[in-house]
């Protein structure tokens, strides 16, 4: 008896939290449509807002929509309740199997049912005014519409977040990174963030349709306020980035790693020694890091090998050598470029060379022939391994086991 209230209390927190949902996105939809209005109204910004109404108020149900999917999002994955019966019986499969079972859930049909109820609720009375001037060409059947416009849409919404959330969390529990999601702090700041900037970017989108059709006719204009000195330190900039990205990149992803390595030592058994960032901006440089681990009386001698295009397939030539293989031209009439650079491993321990982010395309290429290279194969000494697969294969104690052997 006992758990059959304490179950019948469950289901009514999900239809609670189904009209809180409903509940914040009314209030938030409003506070867009005025704000959307005055813009498009606004004598000054009507050089960039002369559009019909009704694309105006298709840019706010469009707008509040999004807001609701960010607002669904955000709350369900802090959900421990049912983050942990989730991970209780973790069943991963394809994606409309997974729509099946989740709308088979009282939970999902419940949370879903508040939104749903309440809109039909509101509807009639003028609510939803924006859907009603945008549907006003089907005359007697505009309400049709709109019912089936927004019932439709939370269903997805609801529907997709919670298979979203699910991928998330198993993500997030392989990498033993959960703990993440119980920060009282991080969920305030990412709601505050969601109930600001759709009211902030949403209002203005009309502005930004402008200068994205009459993109020429801006640039023309940006580019005439430059004197010939000033249009050259812009395309030197521009260049600048171009070229600096992959270097920033590479920077960053080390960042993280590095940030997701010792999280992992110290949730684990193995010990972490001798770190060490690799300086530079050669290719294979900007972003390296060596480090060693130990495991009882195992060592592992480890370098995180940055990728800046995930795209340009990687070919492996001997055990200090490697290069990027880059094709110039179509696909049948093209010039190959190669960029060599070396990536060898120091240390006495067992070698792991770690690739991140993942290159589509890895080869292993030697005495003239080419084998496809997989995360968790051998080559010579080195076993490879994607970021994912390498702190996976530290969880589970088997960095010792290899796939397929290359040499």
């Amino acid at each position: 008896m006992e758990n059959a209230h304490s179950r019948t209390a469950i289901l009514a927190m999900y239809l609670l939290r189904g009209t809180a949902y409903f509940a914040i996105f009314f209030l938030m939809r409003f506070i867009i449509f005025v704000l959307t209005m005055n813009v498009a109204n606004d004598k000054d910004t009507q050089i960039f807002t002369d559009f019909p109404l009704w694309s105006v108020c298709l840019i706010v149900l469009l707008g509040s929509l999004l807001m609701y999917n960010s607002l669904v999002r955000h709350f369900r994955l802090y959900n421990v309740q049912a983050r942990n019966e989730y991970l209780e019986n973790l069943n991963t499969g394809k994606r409309f199997l997974e729509y099946r079972q989740i709308l088979k859930t009282p939970e999902f049909l419940l949370e879903t049912c508040g939104p749903i109820a309440l809109f039909s609720l509101f509807a009639p009375f003028g609510a939803f005014s924006e859907a009603e001037f945008l549907f006003e060409f089907a005359g007697g059947f505009r309400y049709v519409l709109i019912y089936a416009t927004y019932i439709t849409a939370f269903l997805f919404i609801n529907l997709n977040a919670e298979y979203e959330t699910h991928r998330h969390w198993s993500f997030l529990h392989e990498t033993r990174s959960l703990d993440m999601l119980d920060s009282r702090w991080r969920f305030a700041l990412k709601l505050a963030f969601i109930l600001l900037i759709y009211p902030f970017t949403v209002p203005l989108s009309p502005v930004l349709v402008f200068l994205c059709i009459n993109v020429y006719t801006v640039a023309s204009a940006v580019l005439g306020l430059f004197s010939t000195a000033g249009l050259f330190v812009f395309i030197f900039a521009v260049l600048f980035f171009v070229l600096a990205y992959p270097k920033l990149r590479a920077l960053s992803t080390r960042r993280k790693f590095i940030k997701r390595l010792k999280v992992s030592v110290e949730r684990s058994d193995y010990e972490l020694f001798d770190l060490r960032s690799e300086k530079g901006l050669k290719l294979g440089k900007t972003g390296a890091l060596r480090f060693s681990l130990k495991y009882g009386e195992k060592i592992y001698s480890c370098r995180l090998l940055p990728i800046e295009k995930r795209r340009t397939p990687l070919y492996f030539t001997s055990e200090k050598n490697a290069h990027f293989l880059y094709k110039l031209g179509g696909k049948k009439h093209f010039v190959s470029l190669a960029r060599h650079f070396d990536y060898g491993v120091e240390g006495d321990g067992k070698a792991i060379l770690i690739l991140a982010p993942e290159p589509k395309y890895v080869f292993i290429s030697s005495d003239g022939s080419e084998k496809r290279l997989f995360t968790g194969d051998r080559m010579w000494r080195f076993t490879v391994f994607e970021s994912d697969c390498f702190f996976g294969a530290m969880d589970r104690h088997c960095l010792d086991k290899t796939n397929s052997s290359f040499d």
